[in-house]
């Protein structure tokens, strides 16, 4: 393993932990419904689409403002994975990882599609060209920079062990956490397992590749897949 590298400012690091908090639990939590609940009463009803529209946005404008520099110093290390050897090897773990994920919950009696991706399904559903927009794009920089070049990068200085276990353990969390408060079930965190792969392999590969830049073209590229796997599962049924 090439010795770790993280170009990111200390002011970077404490904004980047400031907003974490902020994107995983207060958006969600208190924002996006008052969001929500204000457009009601000024006569517009707003769509699940619409809301993910506004998290992901406010998350880019977020990166663009304060984590700029962090993203322009990475463009020229992402060749160093040329000819992406790693991320041939990613996607061996990450379907390999899904798969056996799948095969423990299918053997434990649990349904295969969780309440965060059922969701994610019906808002492809609605606006297929939208949702492209926010999961092929928006997503994958804002969660990179948060999960792989926050949490991960500045753990990875001290900790490599303790770096994979909290940021893959944030991420998955992140991804099931309302859907559990929102059912009254934390049953529905049995989940969390669909996303460890993910986590696991988008954080080695940015280690590997040495820029945050090769996760997120990576985490775009599995998004695509599946998007394109959602929207042709909707025109089937």
């Amino acid at each position: 393993m090439k010795e770790f590298t993280f170009p990111m400012k200390k002011r970077e690091k404490i904004a980047g932990w400031i907003y974490l908090p902020v994107h995983m639990f207060l958006m969600p939590l208190f924002i996006l419904p008052f969001i929500a609940i204000a457009a009601v009463r000024f006569g517009f009803a707003i769509d699940a689409v619409t809301l993910n529209v506004v998290y992901y946005a406010a998350g880019l404008v977020f990166v663009l403002i304060f984590m700029f520099p962090f993203l322009k110093k990475n463009v020229t290390s992402t060749w160093r994975c040329w000819p992406f050897k790693p991320w041939l090897i990613g996607f061996g773990i990450f379907y390999g990882g899904a798969i056996l994920v799948n095969l423990i919950l299918n053997f434990m009696g649990v349904g295969l599609i969780n309440p965060n991706q059922e969701a994610v399904n019906d808002a492809v559903a609605m606006d297929t060209a939208t949702m492209i927009a926010v999961a092929v794009i928006m997503a994958p920089i804002v969660e990179e920079v948060l999960f792989r070049g926050v949490v991960f990068g500045t753990i990875r200085e001290k900790n490599r062990i303790l770096a994979y276990a909290v940021s893959v353990i944030l991420f998955s969390v992140y991804h099931l956490w309302a859907s559990a408060v929102k059912a009254g079930d934390p049953t529905v965190l049995i989940y969390l397992g669909q996303y460890i792969p993910a986590g696991i392999v988008l954080a080695w590969i940015y280690e590997r590749c040495g820029s945050i830049w090769a996760s997120i073209l990576f985490h775009m590229a599995a998004n695509s897949l599946s998007v394109l796997v959602s929207s042709a599962l909707g025109q089937i049924q």
